[in-house]
């Protein structure tokens, strides 16, 4: 992200183009101005860059501020244009642009490290009144492989609008605090520091969460990851707890196990608990052929046979609801009580189903950070429940080379004629015996609550529950709720 700031952190923040892509006013102070009170300024100054057509806006994040009150901040994205702009001005690939600092400094890119090294040197400086900044002068360790030195050109219109904005510090000043020697490791800048222990203080990036990461979740609870053979599927496995009794937990389409992180352990604390992978979702084999219901609930049973287990619960989520109605239709018999949370194949919105495969293709196509975000999104009420964490383990497993094609080919439930032949009919409904709750939320994007309440009326023995302030996965937003929900439910 880049955000020209007028004052103190003018070089910095052009320098920082490329380094951050998506974050609010507040995280941008606190990389180029840490210690400064007031984010108003980086606000403003990124209005003026989306006059310049060099930011945007994309959406917003919130978290609890004092009170307990939501506190609401946008988040800003360069352009096409602005990661040109970035590209141009640290001398780097527009390829190298746009991703996180941290991920920038793991990989090495040498552009983090120019960047980190200029706003190191000016944070150290006094802001001085200085005269226009001139392109022309010797090279220093920051130049790029054209022989700029820190100069604003190649920039385009958003030079004139540094300048526009008054620079209060010396690009050139800080360059001197650099090593001379081109070929000296920018890493040994640190011997220049002369920061106080007040200033040493590192900013934690937002949205703040007291939820548990996927990890901390399962942190204690003993469970196995492996792969089982199950037919042609080289299914993902994980399994928790040693009841008598099994939950099975099915996540949504384009999903993977981690979706249920948040309820593992307290499930596993009464029963035996599996999650898996479908086939073409996660770390299973992926999908070389468009996969239907029939293909899930056959996987089903098939990995129920090798698990050797009987009889089990099944608590779907989304399409995972949808198979645990198709299952429990076709093999009463193996299916003891149902969770369907917020589940698919009772409606088919096509605008629904279009904003599904578009954010579901085109995070398959390009796996990047905000594309990956984007998808997982859609699910939440709340953006601040995207942890990064989750982006992160979402955009590991899209990024697999098979997956994109196999996305294509899970997404045939998307087809308006597939999809016809596939849904969940009122004669399914009122053919399921066993106990059956229905989960809908306050905000689910797929369809209104009145879906769920009608499967649960056509269900012989159906419940319903809302759950307020979650989207399309209260299993992870509401965890807590949902999890004394589901417990009760099967505890009956």
């Amino acid at each position: 992200m880049a955000i020209q700031v007028d004052g103190p952190g003018v070089g910095a923040g052009a320098l920082a183009l490329g380094v951050v892509k998506v974050a609010t006013a507040e995280q941008l102070r606190q990389l180029v101005l840490p210690g400064t009170a007031d984010p108003q300024t980086v606000r403003n100054a990124c209005k003026d860059l989306r006059h310049a057509g060099l930011v945007e806006t994309v959406g917003k994040t919130s978290r609890l501020g004092a009170g307990g009150r939501p506190v609401t901040r946008q988040l800003w994205n360069l352009t096409t244009a602005g990661l040109a702009a970035a590209a141009s001005e640290l001398g780097r690939p527009v390829k190298e642009m746009g991703g996180t600092a941290r991920e920038a400094a793991k990989a090495g890119a040498a552009h983090a490290l120019a960047v980190t090294d200029t706003i190191d040197a000016i944070r150290q400086l006094a802001p001085l009144p200085t005269p226009p900044f001139r392109s022309s002068g010797p090279k220093s360790a920051a130049s790029g492989p054209s022989g700029r030195s820190g100069a604003l050109g190649g920039l385009g219109d958003l030079a004139g609008l540094l300048r526009g904005a008054g620079c209060r510090r010396s690009l050139h000043r800080a360059q001197q605090l650099l090593p001379s020697d081109p070929g000296v490791d920018r890493r040994l800048r640190h011997h220049h520091r002369t920061d106080s222990e007040e200033s040493m203080t590192i900013p934690v990036p937002g949205p703040i969460t007291d939820e548990p990461s996927i990890w901390t979740a399962l942190l204690g609870q003993d469970l196995t990851i492996r792969h089982v053979q199950v037919g042609e599927w080289n299914t993902r496995v994980l399994e928790a707890g040693s009841g008598e009794e099994t939950v099975v937990l099915l996540h949504g389409v384009g999903g993977h196990l981690e979706a249920y992180a948040r309820n593992i352990p307290a499930l596993a604390a009464r029963y035996r608990v599996i999650a898996y992978d479908y086939p073409g979702h996660g770390l299973t084999t992926p999908a070389p052929r468009p996969l239907e219901l029939p293909d899930y609930v056959t996987h089903l049973i098939s990995l129920l046979d090798t698990l050797g287990v009987e009889r089990a619960h099944l608590n779907g989520e989304s399409l995972g609801g949808w198979i645990a109605v198709k299952t429990a239709y076709a093999h009463p018999e193996r299916v003891s009580r149902i969770v369907l949370n917020t589940p698919g194949g009772a409606l088919s919105d096509p605008a629904v189903r279009k904003r599904i495969r578009t954010l579901s293709q085109g995070a398959a196509d390009d796996p990047s950070d905000e594309r990956i975000r984007a998808r997982v999104s859609w699910l939440m009420a709340d953006p601040a429940s995207v942890t990064q964490e989750l982006v992160d383990v979402r955009r590991t497993l899209y990024a697999q080379p098979p997956f994109a094609e196999s996305m294509r080919n899970i997404m045939c439930l998307q087809e308006a004629d597939v999809r016809a032949r596939n849904m969940i009919t009122d004669d399914e409904l009122a053919a399921i015996t066993e106990a059956a709750l229905v989960v809908w939320t306050s905000d689910d994007p797929s369809g209104p609550a009145a879906v769920g309440l009608r499967m649960a009326e056509k269900l012989p023995n159906g419940r319903f529950e809302l759950v307020e302030g979650a989207g399309h996965w209260p299993q992870w937003e509401r965890h807590r709720r949902f999890n004394e929900l589901v417990l009760n439910f099967l505890g009956q």
